[in-house]
């Protein structure tokens, strides 16, 4: 999307080796230390709200529920900010109820052996970062980020002038 990022490996390696174990306690660096250990222009925190698949009796559900920021490291100022869920259900287009039981049979028979949660977490990415309502803009590294920017600039002027609206 026209941004450098660290790889995630390196990343967690570097982290660990100075003592920071968990992800819990990785949210918790200070920015000043990680710009001054990595340098980084900005830091994305993404939490994981809910993630799974649900079992019910006609049905089962998978679920996943993100939220992210990204955080400018020199200022401490949120840059974006995003959440979004996709839930999948294996009764979807089921119009019976024998449909809707042999649907999440098979589900769950399928979700013992592969966890359908990757596959709806991509969908969730890919929503929350590429949607044009609120997404993530593109990145300086971006062949159309100059375009990018006078798009969000025009729908933020629009929003403005709507909502001074009597």
């Amino acid at each position: 999307m026209g941004y450098y990022v660290f790889p995630v490996a390196v990343i967690d390696v570097l982290i660990k080796e100075n003592g920071v174990p968990s992800p819990e306690d990785m949210a918790e660096v200070p920015l000043s230390k990680i710009q001054e250990v990595i340098n980084p222009d900005a830091v994305l925190y993404m939490t994981v709200v809910e993630w799974g698949t649900k079992y019910r009796v006609i049905d089962s559900v998978t679920i996943v529920h993100v939220k992210g920021s990204l955080i400018d490291t020199n200022t401490g100022i949120v840059l974006w900010e995003g959440e979004h869920t996709v839930t999948e259900s294996s009764s979807s287009g089921q119009n019976s109820i024998i449909g809707m039981l042999v649907a999440a049979l098979v589900n769950q028979i399928v979700t013992s052996f592969s966890d359908p949660s990757r596959d709806v977490a991509r969908a969730t990415n890919a929503q929350l970062f590429l949607n044009q309502h609120n997404g993530l803009l593109l990145g300086p590294r971006h062949s159309q980020f100059e375009m990018d920017q006078r798009d969000h600039r025009a729908l933020q002027n629009q929003t403005i002038s709507e909502s001074s609206r009597p």
